[in-house]
């Protein structure tokens, strides 16, 4: 199950009419992204958890994508990881399956974590990672067996014990969802993991080998954009500061400064100057304006001669005009 009903408050305003999995890393939608590493783990079936602005999802991964078939579930109310799994698992009574959070930027081995389950007889098995910051996280404590003994959702600084973090990978037996209330939401951080804790119920840890980057945040979802272009996820581009999608038009005389990314639709007038730039589809950018550090959501129209502020972020369909603020 690929959880994707979050709001991305963190993104807005790129997320008031797109929800945050539809963010495009390099120009494909990250949900598409996370399918498609699917695909090429193995898996053929993705449950979709859907709420803000689920038509959006719906409409650009379709009933199938790169060969997974897709089942979307909807939410009236923002039901938590673990509330949305619960709504689902009607498909997950046969055996073991896996929950991955649908804004983690991800190319690891879930076939390794998947065959470490297996041998453990563990009722879950979360894959976990180095944070670099651990209060912002989900911590834990691991036994010399690997068995999680202890599980803490975002700790204050005082009562970090260790960098080991949730990463939002799990593969779980049927019997986990026994343990979430239906119609009620609940969260596997806050509520499942420290109640199979508590009553001893076998949870392995194991460290991800690969790629899992958070994009919840303009700066995350910047770094996650450059480290796709400069192949970190195994990808490979013969430029790994320039991406420009085929269906985008540029001018002649346009400067290119740093890591750019160009969306389909795009295009961009004699004269402009991009410096680490993230276009999504459809933006105009016009004759001798200026983008430094910029995200532009669908559609942006930048006006011509115009110089946003650096580090701008504009939501779809958004005017910057000459006059906006330098």
């Amino acid at each position: 199950m690929v959880l994707c009903a979050g709001e991305g408050t963190r993104l807005r305003p790129l997320t008031v009419d797109v929800p945050k999995p539809m963010a495009p890393i390099v120009g494909t939608p990250l949900v598409g992204r996370t399918l498609a590493w699917l695909a090429h783990q193995g898996i053929t079936l993705a449950a979709v958890n859907l709420w803000h602005r689920p038509e959006v999802i719906v409409n650009s991964v379709g009933p199938r994508y790169s060969g997974v078939d897709v089942r979307y579930f909807a939410e009236t109310e923002l039901m938590g990881t673990a509330g949305g799994v619960k709504a689902a698992e009607d498909l997950f009574r046969d055996g073991p399956f896996c929950v991955i959070y649908g804004d983690n930027l991800i190319d690891v081995d879930l076939m390794a974590l998947v065959e470490s389950h297996l041998e453990s007889g563990a009722e879950a098995t979360v894959g976990l990672f180095h944070h670099p910051n651990p209060t912002a996280a989900g911590i834990v404590a691991m036994d010399a067996n690997g068995f999680i003994s202890r599980f803490v959702e975002k700790p204050a600084a005082k009562d970090v014990f260790s960098d080991l973090a949730n990463a939002g990978v799990y593969v779980l037996e049927p019997s986990v969802l026994d343990l979430v209330p239906s119609g009620k939401p609940w969260d596997f951080a806050r509520d499942v993991f420290p109640e199979m804790v508590a009553r001893r119920r076998p949870i392995k840890g194991m460290l991800l080998n690969g790629y899992l980057q958070d994009t919840g945040t303009p700066a995350l979802y910047r770094k996650s954009n450059w480290d796709f272009l400069a192949g970190c996820t195994g990808t490979s581009f013969d430029d790994k500061e320039l991406w420009i999608h085929p269906r985008a038009v540029i001018a002649d005389g346009v400067s290119f400064i740093g890591r750019n990314i160009v969306g389909a639709g795009c295009t961009i007038g004699t004269g402009a100057t991009l410096r680490d730039s993230i276009l999504w589809d459809n933006v105009r950018v016009g004759e001798n304006s200026c983008l430094n550090n910029a995200i532009l959501g669908h559609h942006v129209d930048v006006e011509s001669g115009a110089h946003p502020a650096e580090g701008i972020i504009a939501g779809s369909g958004e005017r910057l005009s000459k006059m906006s603020p330098e």
